[in-house]
């Protein structure tokens, strides 16, 4: 063998050894790679076992549910057999049920129709009855309304009677009125002319007059008033009349020289004080109203009280004119005042009395004044009809009297200085 030959069979072989190589190489890959593949394969294996036994816990599973639902199964045909044998024994129920209610209605129909037969014979009896009472009550509203034109007829014969009354007794009412403000203008015009000659013959300065029973013995009227200022009356004084004419609630109220009570509510009109000068000489009207047996009051005592502890201290002559009904009040009022006041005159009994004098102090004091009116009377009221009315205890209208009329009041002459009283007269004058 050539040298040639040796290289080109070294060159084989090297090339078969790396041919070898390569393919050894190749086989280790495939080699690890089957391994990998291997353990893949083991895993697939070991997951399908798995799934194999869960599947088989299911089938377990599901072979117990088949045997539950069998047993229900049997269970609800039994449930449909005792069902289908109860529904035979209710329908047979029911029926019979049927049966008897069909008999039953039956029974009322026939039941109805004989009750309806007797309701309509009721009813046809009802109206012959009601027929009857129509007629019976149409008889009846005819004789009614006959009656009720005769009613009528002699009510409207007697409204034109009372209408007549009225009228005549309208005008006699007038007719009264008119003799009443006749006799009243007559009784201020004498009073006028009495009052002059009183003021020119006893000299006179200053005259007070309580004037609540002027009109008719109850209250006053505005003009009468201004008549009695014109007469010469200074100031004018009241009591529990005052308010009986309502027209006096305006005048009061723009008359000072009008006086109602200083004791009664701040909120009635008018005021119960007069204070001023006449003659240049200070004086001071007190107006008060008693409360034993009157209506209730504030205090006189105590209202005096707060009228002298506001008056002027300049003011000396302070009349008083307490209005009351007891004289034991009047007379505590007339001590209580003795020496603070010029004169204590009561007034509201229309009765004069005959107890006046000058106090311990200085004040001049009368129970009562009495009245200006007709003494043929009693308390101004025509006596006959007053003993009547004692004597049979019924209301009976009052009827002012008229004869023996008199003027009554005092004569208090007081010094201006002091205040003090030097007399008190009574003064009792005839007038016609």
């Amino acid at each position: 063998m050539t040298n040639e030959q040796v290289e080109k069979a070294i060159e084989f072989l090297l090339n078969q050894q790396a041919k070898y190589e390569a393919n050894q190489q190749i086989l280790q890959e495939s080699l690890q790679n089957l391994a990998v593949d291997v353990q893949s394969l083991t895993r697939d294996v070991q997951s399908l076992t798995r799934d194999v036994q869960s599947l088989t816990g299911d089938v377990k599973g599901l072979t117990s549910d088949m045997q539950t639902l069998t047993n229900a199964v049997v269970t609800l045909a039994v449930q449909a057999d005792q069902d289908r044998a109860e529904m035979r024994r209710m329908y047979t129920s029911l029926d019979n049920t049927i049966e008897n209610l069909t008999k039953q209605a039956d029974e009322d129909r026939t039941e109805t129709r004989k009750m309806m037969a007797s309701i309509t014979k009721q009813a046809d009896e009802d109206r012959v009855e009601t027929r009857k009472m129509m007629a019976s009550i149409t008889k009846r509203a005819d004789e009614d309304r006959v009656e009720t034109r005769k009613m009528m007829a002699s009510i409207t014969k007697q409204a034109d009677e009372d209408r007549v009354e009225m009228r005549n007794a309208i005008v006699s009412m007038e007719n009264q009125i008119q003799t009443m403000v006749s006799s009243v203008n007559t009784a201020i015009t004498t009073l006028s002319n009495i009052v002059g000659n009183i003021r020119r013959d006893y000299e006179i300065d200053f005259v007070v007059a309580n004037v609540e029973n002027a009109a008719g013995g109850f209250g006053m009227l505005p003009y009468m008033g201004e008549e009695f200022l014109a007469a010469g009356v200074d100031i004018m004084t009241s009591g529990n009349h005052i308010f009986d004419k309502r027209d006096i609630l305006e005048y009061i109220k723009d008359q000072p020289k009008l006086l109602r009570p200083a004791n009664y509510p701040l909120e009635i009109p008018g005021s119960g004080v007069w204070s001023g000068r006449h003659r240049n000489v200070p004086i001071a009207v007190i107006n008060l109203q008693g409360r034993v047996f009157m209506a209730p009051n504030d205090c006189p005592f105590h209202a005096v009280d707060r009228i002298l502890n506001n008056l002027d201290k300049n003011i000396r002559v302070i009349l008083v004119d307490h209005h009351a009904e007891a004289t034991s009040e009047k007379m505590a009022l007339g001590w209580y005042l003795d020496g603070r006041v010029s004169a204590v005159v009561g007034t509201h009994t229309h009765v004069p009395t005959a107890d006046e004098r000058i106090l311990s102090k200085g004040t001049a004091y009368i129970t009562d004044l009495g009245m200006t009116g007709p003494y043929d009377s009693v308390i101004g009221i025509d006596k006959n009809v007053i003993v009547e009315k004692f004597i049979s205890g019924l209301p009976r209208k009052l009827e002012i009297a008229e004869r023996e009329c008199f003027l009554c009041g005092v004569i208090v002459d007081i010094n201006s200085e002091t205040g003090q009283a030097n007399s008190i007269v009574r003064l009792r004058v005839p007038y016609d």
